[in-house]
């Protein structure tokens, strides 16, 4: 028997009919959508036994309480305009939760975790858009929560069931819902998580939540969607496989508490996982890095599980997610989404060499430098500063490449925009602006080119770097820097 009801009234009488099946669960609460007006979805709180809280129980004083302080908080909160979290709209009369708003067509990011026992963890991989709308999916939920953190508000329950994403892999439209644990101040007595998310300090009860707790939550859930395991769900816990269901209970608690090293450990393998995917043969070193300075417990590599203050912040985790996204294109053997590095050697999942050859460009914000401004050489600054769009283009092509509008503070990025037409022939790949400004230039082991009329460039001739700059030396503004890989995976730029 359906435990859930059919039918929710709020508190301004407003009836809310519900669909039978609930769109996710989460450490506090399930999520259903409304049948009569699909925008809309409910939250209802769960007592221990996992039934629907009712405001009329003796024992609900206490969460109805805490329930109330969050919706009233979350209204005021400095939250920044452009991100997308779906906040309390009205309370419930009967039982304990709200209603909030939700786009149509939109599914848990649960919904790219294979259950347990998945025949086919491959094809359910590729079938959830693969490796690239993963990467770019949690890419634009580092971002969310960099904005957030940028305002000193922390998250707290960060989880599976808690990010909204497009139903159809074809998009990549994100949501936070179940906002009315987010505050400003840390509570030394409420510990909210949700289980294999929720940080260790949390879990032990030693604080509770703050901007450091999400960013271990943070890196969980994304190598949970990435590597289809749980960062400690290994040989020292599990029986088989890679199914949570199977752990030893007192066990799981533990690693969740930190006792255990996380199965991908450099230092310490005893709790290695054989299920999911490993991330040393899905994922480039710089995310690896990244999930080794949230797990790890060693000074050499990375300490962030037992010294909050190490874990990347969310904006490491922007900038490495964002960039890697963009280095992947379809491998032209197997297809299906399974993605490739492009400046990998063979395909991960059917070992093919197969690729055209290709231009990788990056697109940063130069900052000038009065003691750097020599043409041709590329600033230290440069370097260092975020890369805040990028693109592939596969040489067999003419195409125009067209600068990324202004995305936002967040980046600190130039406000300056680019078109640039890019075509090969036999002897190398031409480059010519299509802006009337004349100051776009390109510039080739240390001579610079004016890009008013088209210039070629020898790709494969030449070892040097290659820049073009959209803007002149003495002011802001976004410089590409261009790469070779030949097919077959040699890098020769």
């Amino acid at each position: 028997m359906n435990a859930f009801p059919s039918e929710v009234i709020d508190e301004h009488g407003e009836r809310f009919l519900l669909e039978p099946e609930p769109l996710g669960r989460g450490g506090q609460g399930v999520v259903f959508r409304c049948k009569t007006n699909p925008r809309v979805a409910v939250k209802l709180v769960l007592d221990s036994a996992g039934r629907p809280l009712r405001r009329d129980n003796g024992a609900a004083a206490q969460i109805v309480s805490r329930m109330n302080r969050g919706f009233e908080s979350v209204r005021v909160l400095d939250l920044p305009d452009d991100i997308h979290i779906a906040l309390p709209a009205s309370r419930l009369e009967h039982y304990v939760g709200y209603t909030m708003s939700l786009l149509e067509d939109m599914v848990p990011i649960q919904s790219l975790i294979a259950p347990g026992g998945c025949a086919d963890l491959v094809a359910f991989y590729a079938e959830g858009g693969g490796l690239r709308r993963r990467l770019v999916l949690l890419a634009k939920l580092a971002r969310q929560l960099a904005r957030v953190h940028g305002r000193g508000i922390t998250y707290v329950d960060l989880s599976p069931a808690n990010v909204f994403i497009s139903t159809n892999p074809d998009y990549d439209a994100l949501w936070l819902i179940d906002p009315d644990n987010m505050r400003y101040s840390v509570s030394l007595t409420e510990t909210v998580y949700t289980p294999f998310y929720g940080a260790p300090e949390v879990v032990r009860g030693d604080t509770g939540a703050t901007t450091l707790s999400d960013r271990f939550s943070f890196a969980a859930l994304a190598y949970k969607v990435l590597c289809q395991r749980g960062a400690f769900l290994g040989a020292l816990i599990e029986d088989v496989g890679w199914d949570e269901t199977d752990s030893d209970e007192d066990l799981e608690l533990e690693a969740q508490r930190g006792a255990f090293p996380w199965v991908e450990d450099p230092v310490d393998d005893s709790n290695y996982s054989e299920g999911g995917i490993p991330a040393s043969w899905l994922l480039p070193s710089s995310i690896i890095e990244l999930f080794q300075r949230a797990f790890g417990s060693s000074e050499e590599h990375g300490a962030g599980r037992d010294k909050p203050g190490e874990r990347p912040a969310l904006v490491e985790w922007f900038d490495a997610l964002t960039r890697e996204s963009m280095m992947l294109f379809t491998c032209p053997s197997c297809g299906n989404d399974r993605h490739i590095y492009a400046n990998g050697g063979a395909c991960t999942w059917c070992d093919s060499l197969e690729r055209a050859d290709i231009i990788y460009l990056q697109s940063r914000t130069y900052v000038p430098d009065e003691d750097q401004l020599e043409p041709g050489e590329a600033p230290e600054a440069l370097m260092k500063s975020r890369v805040h769009a990028a693109a592939i283009l596969p040489l067999d092509r003419h195409q125009i490449l067209l600068g990324p509008p202004y995305t936002g503070p967040l980046l600190c990025e130039a406000p300056t925009r680019f078109d640039i037409e890019v075509y090969p022939d036999a002897r190398g790949v031409h480059f010519k602006s299509l802006s009337h400004d004349s100051g776009i230039e390109l510039t080739e082991g240390g001579r610079v080119y004016q890009l008013s009329s088209p210039h070629l460039v020898d790709l494969r001739g030449r070892a040097a770097p290659w820049r073009i700059d959209c803007g002149p030396l003495d002011q802001q503004h976004r410089v590409l820097s261009l790469g070779f890989f030949a097919g077959g995976g040699a890098d020769e730029g």
